[in-house]
């Protein structure tokens, strides 16, 4: 039947256009159907009032009814069911504005119908609801929060328990930010204490804003209604003569609920777009978030933006469910209670199909897998939008179109959704697709009309033709009728709308602007992260805890037991005759420095080796969890604090079984001599942690690691002082090497001043001497018969003759050789024995000068790597 003919308005006025569907197809295909009856039916079936004719849909697949002037939808049956918002469709649903209807099969074959009802075209530009009007009038204050308690109660995990307090004052109203995790902000600007209200204020506590008026508030929310623009986005990189432009000048609209994806070869500038519309770069043009600018509102929109960049931003070692437990807690605001972090876990991982999963070490999942992780850890905080780099790649054509059915189905939820993708398979799940060549925006709207477009029968070769002449395509695009619908139409409201006015021009990019959450709640939450990371692989934490006794067991094998004390006269004595040298020495100074040297050496590779790859290794979860709500201080000090805790274990390991060769030192200068030792190895052991948590921030990957871990305990060796005398020039160089400090304090309290004391030698003397020898040598011989030939031996065997005689011949033999001659021994003692290098004084002020100067290089490397760390952040940016 045909619909009724719309209601006529005499005396000027308009009839209001009924609900309708929008009925789309895969690849961007859509239909308008006009709801002109109490009750509709949908189908497959040509006897349905809305015929719809898709393989996933069924001969009478659901039903609409008007109940109370609005419409409801109800499954009639249907073999693939349906959903609503990306969730099954149990019942009865009352349609609202905006809402998507999906008729489709597990696999993502679908058809949508989206409800639109009169003045949608306005609501898309602003996307937001209007909820209602909040009186004020007889009330003097009214709190604002989760609580259902609370005057005003709030949903969304963006918002605190108890999150402001709005109190009447003279001349009108304050707002008071109650301790919130993510902030109260009036007009784009955080409330710090109270703020006194003006009419037409802006009032926002994460999607849900207020607008103040003298007589109350005006209340609307963006949750699930987020639209994005980006005006006039340019960005060029490198110099004068090497100019290039990876972005140029390129406009854009993506409405609330849509799914986008930005598809180019490499270097086409699709990751660059999307973090520009992220707020991540820095770019010319604006970039809008619901008619605000994103750089002056970005730390009221940065809780309701979700980032999932190519790599992981999840931990390996951990399960799926502490992966995601452990982001809540940093996310969601500190008053969250565990029966909500519980709640959000569930539904995360369900909304990703996770949830079988859970308990599965992250790294034994598949590429797929480990990325949904990566989806639901942002999903936590409920994000209106939604950026994804790459989510498909490496993924195989099952696997990817999987993946891209799951981000249709989270769009349809009420995400603003905004892909980076080079795959085309799938691509008809989105509702617009941006291709780009060379920076320059060669198409941008539905999947299907871009092969007409392009005039081409696959999506991949599109790939061949935007690569031929990017520039032409460009002029050839913004001269066409596509041009004119889906980005000049969308964005001919924004000067309306627009709430501010601003450029992303200047200043450093705003991700990393400001942070709201505690930082001893996010050093509470790190630590045990950390910690059961590192304590997760039981195998690998064996082997590095038998590393320190084993050093400990060859150095206490080749020390010698009074290397640390010394002996007695007599000792010194007994010492020095067992050596059979020309010049015994007693002390070997050296060989006690040395001794030292290496006990030093040995934690300061602990404490490198420790933290050398701890920040490079997870840059990505730390680059994301920055953007968000980090700390950097407390993210480094839980790194510090577990890797100490393990240092201090091992140093006592090391000392422990070093002084069981090794008889300690006699006294201490504050307190034991082992004590004081252990003390000195614990600050060595600090400032080494900190020394490789900077190289770490240092280093542009984890391949680099172990080569400047090497240059710099080459150095360490090199620059100490002890194995080799060092030149005037390198005196600096050395006072910068932190092992030069440890054995230099660790040498205070063994007292090294004292061992030079007792230095003794043992000086022999011998003289070689040429003597003559004179003798008389007499050697007798006997011949045999057979040395006279066989005739006379048969003669002398027949006894015809008598066997030869035995002759005695002497000989006068004269010779020299060389003898040497014990001429004695002296045992002598110096006054003012030579000095080591190194400066070593058993005295109070000193140790603790040296003490401090081990605690300082800990304080500077800290300073140095969280400065680089901010540093990187800025430029990455």
């Amino acid at each position: 039947p045909a619909p009724p003919a719309p209601a006529g308005g005499g005396h000027g006025t308009r009839a209001l256009r009924r609900p309708w569907l929008v009925v789309g197809f895969p690849g961007g295909v859509s239909r308008e159907e006009t709801l002109y009856a109490d009750v509709m039916r949908i189908g497959r079936g040509a006897e349905n009032e809305i015929q719809v004719d898709f393989p996933t849909v069924s001969g009478r697949h659901a039903t609409l009814e008007l109940k109370g002037g609005r419409y409801s939808i109800t499954d009639a049956g249907s073999t693939n069911g349906t959903t609503v918002n990306g969730r099954a469709l149990e019942g009865a649903h009352e349609l609202a504005d905006g809402d998507i209807v999906r008729m489709g099969d597990p696999s993502g074959n679908s058809v949508s119908l989206t409800y639109r009802e009169e003045g949608a075209e306005v609501r898309d530009a602003l996307s937001t609801i209007a909820i209602r009007r909040l009186a004020v009038e007889g009330k003097d204050s009214f709190v604002l929060g989760r609580d259902p308690a609370c005057d005003v109660h709030l949903e969304g995990s963006l918002v605190s328990w108890r999150h402001a307090k709005v109190e009447r004052a003279e001349g009108g109203h304050v707002v008071t930010d109650l301790g919130s995790t993510n902030g109260t902000f009036v007009n784009g600007q955080q409330v710090k204490g109270r703020r006194l209200l003006k009419p037409g204020d802006v009032i926002r506590i994460g999607p849900t804003k207020f607008v103040y008026t003298s007589g109350g508030f005006s209340q609307s929310s963006s949750a699930g209604r987020v639209r994005v623009d980006g005006v006039g986005l340019r960005r060029e990189v490198g110099g004068a003569k090497a100019r290039r432009v990876l972005l140029n000048d390129i406009s854009l609209t993506i409405q609330a609920r849509e799914f986008v994806c930005f598809v180019g070869g490499s270097g086409a500038g699709k990751s660059t777009l999307m973090k520009a519309f992220a707020g991540i770069f820095r770019v010319e043009g604006d970039v809008l978030v619901n008619g605000e600018d994103l750089r002056v509102h970005y730390d009221e929109w940065k809780g309701m933006i979700g980032y999932v960049p190519q790599d992981d931003i999840v931990h390996g070692d951990l399960t799926v469910d502490h992966a995601v437990r452990y982001a809540a807690r940093l996310r969601l605001p500190k008053d969250t209670r565990d029966r909500e972090i519980d709640a959000a876990v569930d539904r995360v991982l369900g909304d990703v199909e996770m949830l079988p999963h859970r308990d599965k070490l992250i790294r034994s999942l598949s590429g797929g897998q480990r990325k949904r992780v990566s989806i639901a850890v942002e999903m936590l905080s409920e994000p209106s939008l939604f950026f994804l780099d790459e989510p498909t790649s490496g993924l195989d054509p099952g696997l990817e179109k999987k993946m891209m059915y799951m981000m249709r189905r989270l769009a349809d939820g009420g995400r603003t959704i905004i892909m980076v993708t080079h795959a085309t398979a799938n691509i008809t799940q989105c509702d617009h697709v941006a291709f780009l060549a060379r920076g320059r925006l060669v198409w941008y709207g539905p999947p299907a009309e871009a092969l007409e477009h392009f005039g081409v029968r696959d999506f991949s070769d599109i790939y061949t033709e935007i690569e031929k002449d990017p520039e032409g395509l460009e002029k050839r695009y913004r001269a066409s009728a596509a041009f004119r619908k889906y980005v000049l139409d969308r964005q001919k409201l924004l000067s309306a709308t627009r709430t501010d006015t601003g450029s992303l021009r200047a200043g450093p990019p705003p991700v990393l602007e400001r942070r709201t959450a505690g930082s001893i709640r996010q050093f509470g939450i790190l630590t045990r992260r950390y910690a059961e990371l590192v304590f997760r692989d039981r195998l690998l934490l064996l082997i590095l805890l038998a590393v320190m006794p084993v050093i400990g067991l060859m150095l206490g094998v080749m020390a010698k037991r009074h290397d640390f004390t010394g002996m007695d006269e007599a000792g010194i004595q007994r010492e020095l005759a067992a050596e059979t040298s020309m010049l015994a020495v007693f002390p070997r100074l050296a060989d006690t420095e040395k001794l030292l040297f290496m006990g030093s050496l040995a934690v300061v590779l602990l404490g490198l080796f420790g933290a050398a790859y701890e920040v490079v290794k997870e840059r990505p979860v730390y680059r994301r969890e920055r953007m968000v709500n980090l700390r950097i201080a407390p993210y480094l000090l839980s790194k510090v604090v577990v890797l100490f805790g393990f240092a201090l274990v091992q140093c006592a390991a090391l000392l422990g079984i070093l002084l069981l060769f090794v008889d300690p030192p006699p006294e201490g200068i504050l307190m034991r001599p082992d004590a004081e030792m252990y003390v000195t190895l614990a600050l060595t052991a600090l400032a080494s942690i900190l020394m490789g948590l900077l190289l770490s921030a240092l280093a542009p990957n984890s391949n680099t690691v172990i080569y400047i871990v090497l240059l710099v305990v080459f150095c360490q060796i090199l620059l100490t002082g002890t194995i080799f005398t060092l030149p005037a020039p390198a005196e600096p160089a050395s006072r910068a090497m932190v092992t030069r400090w440890s054995v230099e304090a660790l040498g205070s309290t063994v007292d090294m001043d004292r061992l030079n004391a007792q230095t003794s030698y043992l000086i022999r003397k011998e003289e070689s001497r040429t003597v003559p020898i004179r003798d008389t040598v007499k050697v007798e011989h006997a011949p045999k018969p057979s040395d006279f030939g066989k005739a006379f031996e048969d003669m002398v065997a027949s006894g015809a003759i008598e066997p030869p005689k035995p002759v005695t011949i002497e000989k006068e033999v004269s010779l020299e050789t060389k003898v040497t001659i014990n001429l004695g021994e002296k045992s002598i003692r110096p006054e003012a024995p030579k000095k080591p290098y190194l400066g070593y004084g058993h005295d109070r002020n000193r140790l603790l000068f040296l003490w401090s100067a081990l605690g300082g290089f800990a304080v500077c490397f800290f300073a140095l790597t969280a400065f680089t760390l901010a540093l990187r952040d800025r430029q990455e940016g």
